[in-house]
């Protein structure tokens, strides 16, 4: 039992390791569509890599705490593990999927910000004549 749940703590790492890397192509592709800077692009990977390495650890140590204290009860069901594994895999799943999302809303805010000063623009060169 104990191997199977190494084994999965290393495929799970790697799912970490998957996030970085599909939010870097999502991050490209939004950038590409709004016509941002690079560096934009290059900052707040820089700031989702740190969130993605610290909820790894942290996401790691919480389930094995979960997994040492299921080994130490007397009795425990097969399902129990399972479940277990499952849970920890849909917080992974959540986790990519809170961070793709909020990568969005970061560039919707910018063309939002971008399209407001251009407007204001407009309006103080139109408001002369």
């Amino acid at each position: 039992m104990n191997s199977i749940w190494w084994q999965v703590r290393s495929i799970e790492a790697s799912k970490f390791d998957n996030i970085e890397n599909d939010l870097s192509e999502h991050l490209k592709v939004l950038a590409a569509k709004y016509k941002t800077h690079d560096d934009l692009v290059d900052y707040k990977l820089e700031d989702y890599s740190d969130m993605i390495w610290r909820r790894k650890k942290e996401h790691e140590v919480f389930y094995n705490m979960r997994f040492y204290a299921l080994l130490d009860r007397e009795s425990f069901e097969l399902n129990e593990f399972v479940d277990l594994i499952n849970e920890s895999q849909d917080s992974i799943s959540k986790f990519r999927d809170e961070l793709i999302n909020t990568s969005g809303s970061l560039f919707n805010e910018k063309v939002k910000k971008k399209n407001h000063m251009i407007q204001s623009l407009l309006d103080s060169y139109f408001s002369n004549f």
